[in-house]
């Protein structure tokens, strides 16, 4: 098996006393009292989930509260990185030794219930063992694959921008407004690299395909054909638009190669470069100051760049707006080098839209060639690019026999006060509109909680409607997507070559996966 990240398996480093955990059954008082009254057998429950070392603090504190109140609730934790997460969950499961309860990512829940790992969670809804009268409704089936109720939604997340106000200041610049477009984005990237050496934004444009999948709603389109068997945007200009746009940053310095990257994200989230000062900023979820705020409770929030033909977004000293998407021209190829995405340029320009000649950097007009430009483009349908992602899921597993005891700590986790008020949306804003007011209010939250509440209650505005969850084979996907990326990012390829491998092996990828279902 890998080896596991920084954070190590809990379950086999903590003591046998510190295993013995519980949690309290906050309004569901008929469950808990029957918790309660079975104290002559221990129950067993492994739980896994991944994160940083605050969510590991935090989340032991949630497990020892839950075992305090059910003595006979016995809790195996096992904690790892987002980088290895999944990695281990997938040999794990393959072994048969799957945990009971698992955290799990939009990205993946998919392929966990195609392949028959996790039970169907609806009987204990229907039940009441979970109680899900106060979830969105829309927010609560983000969980249902194939008609089952695969997870339950723990927080939601909106992709954001984090910027670290000290660099800015040290360049000075001010924070962007809430209406910036990807031409701001890259020309502010440029400024901070030239005037304080550092990255303008520290962060990789490949890691998956969340900011592309932003990228290709701004402009009109879906990422994957309603059905999910192929991808839905048509023109290649799409993808060519979006690396030549990060290319061009790459190659002024402003933001890291994929070389570059890699070593700097083994470090650990508490050491990327936004929370240590190293960078302007970077492309994360919402919660993330939340999370860093042990380390650095400066980091300020924004919503990412926008189409000129947007009406605004959240941060800055903007208050927001809803965001007006117009149609959009796909853009064909562009310049050779260029990273603006569309238009072949002069150069050394870095603005985001133009494709330009050497080292461009603007993101939008081809020269003379249509072009999938940040500045005049929005959706068709006038759809907003955000969308308001199920943070994280609990999920059981098929093959456990304590399913209804999961059931019981899910219950507890979404609906208890005592539960939330040590989370305090470190997972994400709560999914329970009680919990959700009743936290807003509290005069105990920390500024960047109260922020991250803040942003979050604005930026709804702005998002459109939650797009289904990845395909089964999303894994694949996004090795194409780094692959096919970094040939044109290191010269191998050019940048039409990319765009068109990465359709044809994505599509590929998506009809043999729904053949083989």
């Amino acid at each position: 098996m890998k080896k596991p990240g920084k954070l190590q398996r809990a379950g086999t480093a903590l003591t046998a006393a510190a295993l013995i955990l519980t949690a309290a059954g906050c309004g569901r008082t008929s469950m808990h009292e029957e918790l309660n009254g079975r104290t002559e057998q221990k129950t067993v429950i492994r739980i896994a989930w991944w994160g940083s070392e605050e969510r590991q603090e935090v989340t032991m504190q949630l497990l020892e509260l839950y075992s305090e109140l059910h003595p006979q609730i016995v809790f195996e934790p096992q904690s790892y990185t987002w980088e290895d997460y999944f990695d281990i969950l997938s040999r794990v499961t393959a072994q048969g030794d799957m945990p009971d309860l698992i955290q799990m990512d939009y990205q993946y829940i998919t392929t966990y219930t195609e392949n028959g790992s996790l039970a169907d969670l609806r009987p204990f809804v229907e039940d009441g063992t979970i109680r899900t009268e106060d979830i969105d409704e829309a927010i609560l089936d983000s969980g249902v694959i194939n008609g089952k109720l695969s997870g339950i939604v723990l927080g939601t997340a909106i992709l954001s921008m984090v910027c670290n106000p000290t660099v800015f200041e040290e360049a000075g610049l001010p924070l962007p407004d809430g209406d910036w477009t990807w031409d701001d984005f890259a020309d502010i990237c440029i400024q901070i690299k030239g005037k304080t050496g550092k990255y303008g934004a520290a962060m990789t444009p490949i890691l998956d395909l969340n900011l592309y999948h932003y990228w290709v709603r701004q402009h009109g389109e879906e990422l994957f054909s309603p059905d999910g068997r192929l991808l839905g945007y048509g023109d290649d200009g799409m993808y060519v638009g979006y690396v030549e746009l990060f290319k061009g940053l790459m190659e002024c310095g402003a933001v890291p190669d994929s070389d570059s990257w890699a070593a700097i994200s083994v470090r650990g989230q508490e050491q990327l470069p936004v929370v240590t000062g190293e960078c302007g900023m970077t492309q994360e979820w919402n919660n993330f100051p939340v999370r860093m705020s042990y380390v650095n409770d400066g980091l300020k929030l924004i919503t990412p760049p926008l189409t000129e033909a947007d009406d605004g977004g959240v941060g800055g000293e903007d208050s927001p707006e809803n965001a007006g998407m117009e149609a959009d021209q796909a853009n064909e190829s562009a310049g050779q080098g260029d990273v603006r995405s569309g238009e072949s340029a002069g150069q050394g320009d870095v603005r985001s839209g133009e494709s330009a000649g050497q080292g461009d950097v603007r993101s939008g007009e081809s020269a003379g060639q249509g072009g999938v430009r940040s500045g005049e483009s929005a959706g068709r349908d006038g759809s907003p690019g955000l969308w308001l992602k199920p943070g994280m899921f609990f999920s059981v597993a098929e093959t456990s026999d304590v399913k209804r005891e999961c059931a019981q700590f899910i219950d507890w986790f979404i609906n208890s006060q005592e539960a939330n008020e040590i989370l305090r949306g470190e997972r994400g804003i709560p999914v329970s509109e009680k919990i959700l007011q009743s936290l807003s209010g509290e005069e105990t939250l920390t500024e960047v909680q109260r922020e991250m509440f803040r942003f979050s209650r604005e930026a709804v505005s702005l998002c459109g409607d939650t797009p289904p969850p990845e395909p089964a084979a999303i894994d694949g996907i996004n090795a194409v997507f780094a692959e096919t990326a970094n040939a044109y990012f290191y010269g191998v390829t050019s940048v039409e070559e990319a765009a068109a491998e990465f359709r044809r092996r994505t599509n590929e990828i998506l009809q043999s996966n729904y053949q083989g279902l």
